[in-house]
Parts: C-alpha cells; structure tokens; sequence
C-alpha cells in the first residue's frame, strides 16, 4: 500500500495525505477519486497533457515512463525534471511514500 501527499502548486488546496493506496492505481485515478481537482481531458488515455503533474518523491515507486508519455509533457505546461502525466504515473507493486504537485490548472 503507498501513502501519496497531495498539495497545491498555486495553493487551490491544503496539503492532503491520502493513505493506503493499492498498487495498479495511477496518480490520477487517486486525485480524482480523492476529490482533488486534475484536469483529464482525454479521459486518461495518454492523449494529451492536462494531467500534467510534478513527482516530487517516490518516482521510483511509479511504472517507467513511455517514449508517448514523454512526447505529451513536451507540451505541457511548465515542464521539468519532476513531470509526470498523472495517468500514465501507475503505482507498481509494494509500498512506499510519494510526494505531488498538482500544477496550476488555471492556465490549461
């Protein structure tokens, strides 16, 4: 099980932690489900980079990333060498501890 803290590049939210996350979730799915607002325009189907997030740590706990994933964050808004796509981020098995930044989802 993972234990993922969420907070708020612009401050939209407090900093939540969300406990006991099975793996085979992506970030996103978590986020959603958790009530915490991330843009999914394509439905998380890796067609676009409104789930553009930033893994802070615990990106070794996450599936690898794809060279389609890699091709969306190029267009994502502020990218940097923390960037995810929040669907394509899928906990693999065991446990651990992330930390996630979710973008201003103002600008998208």
């Amino acid at each position: 099980m993972y234990n993922i803290r969420f907070q708020s590049q612009n401050n939209e939210f407090e900093p939540v932690l969300i406990k006991g996350i099975p793996a085979g979730l992506s970030i996103a799915e978590v986020a959603i489900e958790s009530d915490l607002y991330l843009h999914h325009n394509c439905g998380l189907m890796c067609a676009c980079s409104s789930c553009h997030i930033y893994v802070n740590k615990g990106v070794e706990f996450l599936e690898g990333i794809s060279d389609r994933e890699e091709a969306f964050l190029e267009r994502a808004n502020e990218p940097n060498e923390f960037s995810r796509l929040g669907c394509q981020s899928v906990l693999l098995d065991g446990e651990g501890y992330l930390e996630v930044t979710i973008p201003n989802q103002d600008k998208l």
